[in-house]
Order: structure tokens, then sequence, then C-alpha cells
């Protein structure tokens, strides 16, 4: 049986108390040390636009980007964060424990990255801890989704493949037809010009699976924006 801190139909012992509060420290720590990594060290300014001066950064993990890639990869790696704990547990003193999915929901909210732009901004949520029964369930929407997400990556390369041979096929006949300049050695000797861009759907799907728990396919859908591709894949 599952139990948290929190549940008021549920009756904790004070070691259960205990536990649930230990490993809800230890997660906050995790968001803590990602936050804490994503700290600018180095900022270097680079131009002006609509919006003011644009900044070049460099973080204390090694992340560099503009200066409005920050909050997007902060909050990408606390997606992945938190899909990891729930997907394969958390271990505390030696011994695995598995989380609720609904901590995924508390911490990944809409206002997240609002919430981000503040320095003194503190994660609240509540631990609800699965037994090794309930995890088997997850374990199962687990297998299924990877059955999903196999199906459409070879789908996806189904079709990126077929664009490459047709892209081959059009640069080979402008190539015989003598149709190209000297003056860009990239684009007039690369059939690469030609690939058709993928479906946006696919775009979409591919930019998002990586963060997208699997825990459920509720959450999966909701996570990877893709409800569509994925349930014609089912």
């Amino acid at each position: 049986m599952s139990f948290s801190l929190t549940t008021p139909t549920t009756k904790l012992n004070r070691e259960q108390t205990k536990l649930v509060k230990k490993i809800k420290r230890k997660i906050k720590r995790g968001l803590a040390n990602i936050c804490d990594g994503y700290t600018i060290i180095e900022e270097i300014a680079d131009g002006i636009d609509d919006y003011g001066i644009k900044y070049w950064i460099e973080c204390k993990n090694g992340f560099g980007a503009r200066s409005w890639d920050l909050i997007p990869a902060i909050t990408n790696s606390i997606r992945k964060y938190i899909k990891q704990i729930i997907e394969g547990g958390i271990t505390y003193n030696n011994e695995k424990y598995y989380v609720h999915e609904n901590l995924f929901y508390q911490i990944y909210t809409v206002a997240l990255r609002s919430k981000l732009n503040s320095s003194d901004y503190k994660f609240d949520f509540n631990v609800e801890l699965l037994s090794k029964e309930e995890y088997q369930k997850v374990k199962t929407n687990i297998e299924k989704i990877d059955c999903i997400i196999e199906k459409i990556n070879q789908k996806y390369d189904e079709i990126y493949q077929k664009s490459i041979e047709e892209a081959k096929e059009i640069f080979a006949q402008k190539q015989k037809a003598c149709e190209f300049k000297q003056h860009n050695y990239y684009y007039t000797h690369s059939y690469f010009i030609y690939i058709k861009p993928q479906p946006k759907y696919f775009t979409v799907f591919r930019e998002n699976v990586n963060y997208s728990p699997r825990t459920s396919v509720k959450l999966f859908l909701r996570e990877s924006k893709s409800e569509e591709l994925v349930n014609k894949y089912m």
C-alpha cells in the first residue's frame, strides 16, 4: 500500500513519517543542485535587440548559450530529474523507494518557468511512496510506452530515409544539368538542401520525448504534446 506524508486517509507510523521526510529532503537537494549548476559565472554582451542587450552566458555546470535559453534549460533538467525518480525510484540508505507520479505534476507546473526567475524560489511538494506491487504497474506502463516510442522512431527514420533518397535524386539531376554555381561549395555540392522538413508532429515529439515520464499514458501524452501521434501507434 502506498503512503504519503500528507494523505489524510493514511495513518503513518513514526518511521514512515521520518522516511518520507528524508526522501523529500533528498529530492529537494537534487533540485537545488540542478539550479545551482545553472548559476551564471560569465556573461558577455553581444548586440542589442528590441528587448535590450543580448548576452552569451556560461554556467557552473558548463552550460553555455544565449541568456534566454537559461530558464528552458533549467526546466528541462528538472523535468528529466523528476522523470528519472518516478520511473526508476530513488535510493536512500542503500534501499530503493518508488515515488508516485503526482510528484511530477506538483513540480512541473505552468508557473514553474516564471517562478525560476525568482532567486529565492523554494520547491514545495508532497511525496507519496509506492509499494513494490504498485510499482509493477508503473513498469508495465513504461514497457508499453517504450514500444510506442520505438514504433514512432521507426516511422520517423523511414520517412527521413525516403526524404534523403529523394534529395539525392534531385541533386543528381541538377548536377547532370550543370545548374551549379561555384561560389558556395556547401550549397552547390550537397544534397542536404533538398531534404524536405519532417512533419511538425514528429519534431514536437522528438523535442519532448526525453523529458516525458512513461509512468502512465496520461502523463506521457501531456508531456510529449503528441496525443494524436501516440494514439496512432498505441
